[in-house]
């Protein structure tokens, strides 16, 4: 798994630092350590200081968004996870990202969404906010919380099913995750194409008669205003509302 970049999608809150601990804390060795990205302005809490505990897991925090992180800071020897702040927009982050992975002498590895359920069901609206998130995901992790029904998390992970999303969908319970080699594992399982190279993802098209070349990213379409085709909305909005 070294020489690999990950990205940790998901809202503020949700988990995103207590899923990565339990994912590298076996993982990180002498012979396959971990650099794990995190940003300056997110709220601390007590798993900062579990994963700087952590041997073999060095901590590069960076400030601004993953815009802001330069090849420099991505160590080719280590496995990287870049936790993405979890307020701004995961659509601005997935674009940063592959704009990172494609300048650095790594390789991509995945794009992991943390979902908390009870927060979901608490901000509801928060649900098109997580359906651009698991757009370019491989894997979602699904938090269920406390107060979350069986059905609930069912429902989540259905929504997606019905839609043939091919990523991997792995429920948390209170022994953490289960197999953190195949959450890890980079073969990709995303519906979006945006990371594949053009010649790659388009190739079966160019065989239809109306094939008009590569099509871009539903998500990534600008207006001539330069904004988002597909609105997404503000997770901070959504949370202090």
């Amino acid at each position: 798994m070294a020489e690999h970049v990950y990205l940790i999608l998901g809202c503020q809150s949700s988990g995103r630092r207590y899923n990565v601990y339990d994912l590298i804390k076996d993982l990180a060795t002498e012979s396959d350590p971990f650099t794990l990205h995190i940003e300056e302005q997110e709220q601390s809490n007590e798993w900062d200081g579990k994963l700087s505990a952590l041997n073999h897991v060095t901590i590069e925090p960076y400030s601004g968004g993953v815009s802001q992180i330069t090849t420099d800071q991505i160590n080719p020897q280590h496995t990287n996870l870049i936790i993405a702040p979890g307020l701004a927009s995961p659509v601005d982050q997935v674009e940063a990202f592959k704009a990172l992975v494609e300048q650095s002498s790594c390789e991509l590895g995945r794009v992991i969404t943390v979902v908390h359920c009870d927060q979901l069901e608490a901000h509801k609206k928060l649900q098109s906010w997580y359906d651009a998130c698991i757009h370019f995901s491989d894997v979602c992790l699904i938090n269920r919380g406390v107060d979350t029904t069986n059905q609930f998390v069912q429902d989540v992970i259905d929504r997606y099913k019905e839609q043939q999303f091919p990523c991997l969908f792995e429920q948390i319970f209170k022994k953490g995750i289960k197999n953190p080699g195949l959450v890890l594992d980079p073969q990709a399982r995303r519906i979006s194409l945006f990371f594949e190279p053009d010649e790659d993802a388009w190739l079966d098209d160019e065989d239809d008669e109306d094939w008009e070349g590569p099509q871009e990213d539903p998500y990534m379409i600008r207006l001539p205003s330069g904004t988002r085709e597909k609105w997404v909305p503000d997770a901070q909005t959504i949370l202090n509302g």
